[in-house]
């Protein structure tokens, strides 16, 4: 962990009395203290692993950047009012050299997903007057699409070997912490899941908290779980561009924690995953929920990751009960919860050896500000409360400055075992609120149909109706016959019908409340992977509205039909 204050200049680093630094700093001040200390670990192939990894140290760290600060500078003169620039490339070390390179030159960076809309990547340019998009030798088709109707300047990025290569003066970052914190580090952005996407700015001040925040001491008798990726090898298998990457790439340079690489067109997929640790091991790994998910369905899998990494943890998402408990059987296992907003919460655990429900509890450190409050039944909302020190604020007020609690929108129960525990739920905009005022967890019911193995994903829908829907998309999706349809939902009934033994009445399935989707209509993900449910409800609104309403024949009443009368499938006339 980083235990020295640095600061511009040829003076030596003084003993660290505050957490609080740019990371800059820290860069260049590693490169002189400890210049051999290993940043990253990079395959020595872009395609395979089979010549193994490249040492990036601190020394190269700190070259590479000042290389692409003097870049920026001669290619579009130093900025001045910190001008965005925008970046679309690869998964390598240019994204976190470009970052820091473009504040020591005046600029900030946003890297945006290539699984956005050309309207959601224009809104999103827009907002942050972006003039000018840095091009990778290969760039994903939204790039090119989006040029096609903007006129923006582009600059082509040199590649990996050439950015670390060669020997480049220092370039020079004057300001200190406190004239500096308030500026940008970095635009990180909201998924674009339920509107255009938005710009979510962190400031240096907000980087400085997180790492602050990550450092905090556990009270006796706990230890903290951010300890688990501080001065060690962390592989992140999670999206470039997505927060929980920067999170843990960012805070590893505060922490001297070295991080490991992929080849740069790997898939986000379990299969890299494992590819990666054939040829190498690490203490902690993160990894999406799609990726557990195929870790823990393939015994293979399964026992190579146990035999190379310490801890596994989730980030982005949920997980099924089935999946954490294959994976908490076998090793480690935990999760980041946090948000682009608020970073990653610091949590605790108690002192002892880890047992196998451990990775279902979140217990937060007393100065994280979690409150619970309650909204149903056994579900809480989790809200962050503004600390009253100024210099031990938490990173969530560095976003909205002007806030002094915010709710999160995760809903969160008691532990009944484990005071001070709490285990996930759901989003509270995921709860299906019936027409009748109950009100139902869909996540539990999905996750279980998602453990079918024809089932690549299933969606819970009914707010406002009488009864629940189920959405579902088929490993292999096809355009389904009435007698496929049928089935199809007969090889599904059994885990269906387990999964309707714990709900209300409508909440239960019925056979004709399933709809499966068609292959030219796939279900909405995020770059992580995850369905998005908004987007889902919205592309299969006209299917799901069908169950609830038709037109019956005129004689006798099969399976809710009647005589010509508009009918709810539940018997309800509208």
């Amino acid at each position: 962990m980083a235990s020295l204050q640095f600061s511009e200049g040829p003076g030596a680093p003084e003993p660290l009395l505050r957490r609080k630094q740019l990371l800059n700093h820290i860069v260049d001040g590693m490169a002189k203290a400890r210049p051999s200390a290993v940043w990253a670990e990079i395959p020595r192939s872009t395609t395979n692993y089979e010549l193994g990894f490249r040492k990036i140290t601190y020394r190269s760290l700190a070259n590479a950047i000042n290389g692409v600060a003097w870049w920026l500078h001669r290619s579009l003169g130093p900025s001045k009012d910190l001008e965005t620039l925008a970046y679309f490339g690869p998964w390598d070390v240019r994204y976190i050299i470009l970052l820091l390179g473009a504040v020591k030159a005046g600029y900030k960076m946003v890297f945006p997903s290539p699984k956005y809309s050309i309207p959601g990547l224009e809104y999103l340019l827009t907002e942050l007057k972006c003039k000018t998009i840095l091009m990778p030798t290969a760039s994903p088709p939204i790039v090119s699409a989006f040029l096609a109707g903007h006129s923006l300047a582009t600059l082509d990025v040199p590649n990996t070997d050439d950015v670390l290569a060669g020997e480049h003066p220092h370039y020079s970052f004057d300001k200190t912490f406190e004239t500096a914190r308030h500026e940008p580090l970095i635009v990180l952005h909201t998924s674009g899941t339920t509107s255009h996407p938005k710009p979510i700015v962190w400031t240096h001040d907000y980087a400085a908290s997180f790492t602050q925040q990550n450092h905090l001491e556990p009270p006796p008798g706990y230890e903290s779980m951010d300890r688990l990726w501080q001065g060690v090898r962390l592989l992140s298998v999670m999206p470039v561009f997505h927060a929980g990457h920067m999170f843990g790439h960012l805070v590893a340079i505060a922490n001297q924690t070295t991080v490991i690489y992929p080849v740069p067109d790997a898939a986000l997929s379990a299969q890299t995953f494992i590819d990666v640790l054939k040829h190498t091991s690490a203490d902690v790994a993160v990894v999406s929920p799609i990726v557990a998910e195929q870790v823990a369905s393939d015994p293979a899998m399964l026992d190579l990751v146990y035999k190379k990494i310490n801890t596994l943890c989730y980030a982005g998402g949920d997980i099924s009960q089935i999946t954490g408990d294959n994976l908490a059987r076998r090793g480690r296992l935990t999760s980041m919860y946090g948000s682009t907003e608020s970073g990653i919460n610091p949590m605790i655990r108690p002192d002892g050896a880890w047992t196998v429900t451990d990775w279902k509890r979140h217990q937060f450190h007393p100065k994280s500000g979690f409150e619970f409050r309650h909204v149903a039944d056994n579900d809480y909302e989790a809200f962050i409360v503004r600390n009253p020190i100024p210099e031990e604020e938490q990173p969530i007020f560095k976003t909205f400055p002007h806030l002094q609690e915010w709710s999160t929108g995760d809903l969160f129960s008691p532990d009944p075992v484990n005071p001070g525990s709490w285990t996930y739920r759901s989003r509270a905009d995921d709860q299906i609120n019936f027409i009748d005022g109950t009100t139902f967890n869909p996540l539990p019911f999905e996750h279980l149909v998602n453990g079918h193995p024809d089932v690549k994903a299933a969606l819970v829908f009914g707010s406002q109706k009488p009864q629940a829907a189920l959405l579902i998309e088929l490993e292999t999706p096809k355009n389904l016959s009435d007698a496929e349809r049928v089935k199809s939902i007969e090889r599904l009934w059994p885990v269906i019908w387990k999964a309707n033994e714990s709900c209300s009445k409508n909440a239960r399935i019925e056979r004709s409340h399933v709809v499966f989707t068609r292959p030219e209509k796939p279900l909405p993900r995020a770059g992580k992977g995850t369905v998005q449910r908004r987007p889902a409800s919205l592309l299969y609104a006209e299917e799901l509205e069908a169950l609830y309403t038709v037109v019956q024949p005129s004689v006798g009443c099969v399976d809710g039909e009647s005589n010509g009368v508009r009918v709810d499938r539940s018997g309800i006339k509208v």
